[in-house]
């Protein structure tokens, strides 16, 4: 455990333990703006910062393998595309065609395993 004693020491003169050296600071409080489509097949997440993630949702149901960077650019477009068109839609025919992603073979070609 790490001490330090920081300009708000207390009166008592001891010094308190730091914030978990894991802990993520993040300034303003608020969390990375993204964007995101879950369906029952992956969940695709797109940051502000041009970051990227894409999971199986079926076979990694804990989202803990990214295979954003397994995607190619054709499949990546096509994400980004339908990401799109759910952010633009607001009611009727094009919600619900936006609604509707890719098929599933999207999927099993972005990790290289066949379903």
């Amino acid at each position: 455990m790490r001490l330090a004693r920081t300009a708000g020491t207390p009166a008592d003169g001891l010094c308190r333990p730091l914030a978990d050296p894991v802990e993520v600071f993040i300034p303003s409080g608020s969390p990375t703006t993204y964007e995101a489509m879950r369906t029952d097949s992956f969940l695709y997440v797109e940051y502000a910062d041009g970051e990227r993630e894409f999971y199986e949702v079926r076979t990694d149901p804990f989202e803990l393998d990214n295979t954003a960077g397994r995607l190619n650019r054709r499949q990546l477009a096509r994400l980004h595309s339908e990401l799109g068109a759910l952010e633009r839609c607001h009611r009727g025919k094009a919600c619900w065609a936006a609604m509707h992603v890719a098929p599933l073979r999207l999927v099993a070609q972005a990790s290289g395993r066949r379903h």
